[in-house]
């Protein structure tokens, strides 16, 4: 396979996460905080926390806030965590030197997040996790477009996330009849991982109103992974990371046709 096509969020042996460790003492800069944050941080911030870690580019994707600039994008990023309101950590390859930085939220976000918060929560993430959950999260932040939706983070394996749904259109969350399933199982460049993905998805139950939806970094891999889901084809929505972040929603879906072949297909209700 051609490494320059490679997903960055692909993984394997090169690719680890650099962690910024805070002191428990740290409280952040609260005066800062509390006279200079926006709506939009603290949006911003929520989204983080139900995610768990999102890039820049995706803080970005969920609000639309930044359009198209980048360095306002940057500056404001680097002014948050600056605060501590967001931390920033990165996720490097150390054959390449290439890296990207990823956030969570930080402990001066925590009065607008309502919640106690626990110092360096996210070391106790592998970067296979963190990859996995990137993944996950991008699907889950292009269907908010048009789904009111929430996404719950570490469940039983072999799942990464899972995502309940109400397409805008159609209602609301109260509206409970309409509400959609879909289970995520993000697989990365980790021999180990796929072997073990594939072992379980023949025993895989899936609930009569539920979908499944595989995320596979590459066309190949996506290829080993729809062999293990024939007998279960109709519950299973197929993804690669190069359809899923750069094009539409409702046209990254593949599927399995009868005679088992991998097909694009486009998923009306994804519009």
């Amino acid at each position: 396979m051609d490494t320059k096509k490679k997903s960055p969020l692909a993984g394997g042996a090169d690719w680890e996460i650099q962690y910024t460790i805070i002191d428990p003492r740290w409280q952040g800069l609260k005066k800062i905080v509390e006279n200079n944050i926006q709506t939009r941080d603290i949006q911003v911030a929520k989204i983080i926390d139900v995610c768990k870690f999102l890039t820049g580019v995706q803080v970005n994707l969920t609000t639309y806030w930044f359009g198209k600039s980048n360095l306002n994008l940057k500056n404001r990023l680097n002014y948050l965590v600056r605060t501590s309101y967001l931390v920033k950590h990165t996720i490097i390859n150390k054959k390449t030197n290439y890296s990207f930085p990823v956030y969570t939220t930080g402990i001066a976000s925590q009065e607008d997040l309502n919640k106690p918060y626990q110092h360096n929560f996210y070391t106790s993430y592998t970067i296979g996790q963190v990859l996995k959950m990137l993944s996950a999260n991008q699907f889950f932040i292009k269907l908010t477009h048009v789904a009111h939706a929430k996404i719950k983070h570490n469940i039983m394996l072999p799942f990464t996330a899972e995502v309940e749904y109400v397409l805008k259109r159609e209602g609301t969350p109260k509206d409970r009849e309409k509400i959609k399933k879909i289970k995520i199982i993000s697989v990365r460049d980790y021999p180990h991982d796929i072997v073990e993905i594939k072992r379980q998805l023949p025993k895989t139950e899936i609930e009569e109103n539920e979908k499944v939806l595989v995320i596979c970094h590459d066309e190949d891999s996506l290829q080993e992974i729809s062999g293990c889901i024939q007998d279960q084809k109709e519950k299973y929505w197929l993804t690669t990371d190069e359809s899923l972040f750069r094009g539409e929603l409702c046209n990254a879906i593949y599927t399995l046709s009868q005679n088992n072949c991998i097909k694009k297909e486009m998923i009306q209700e994804l519009q």
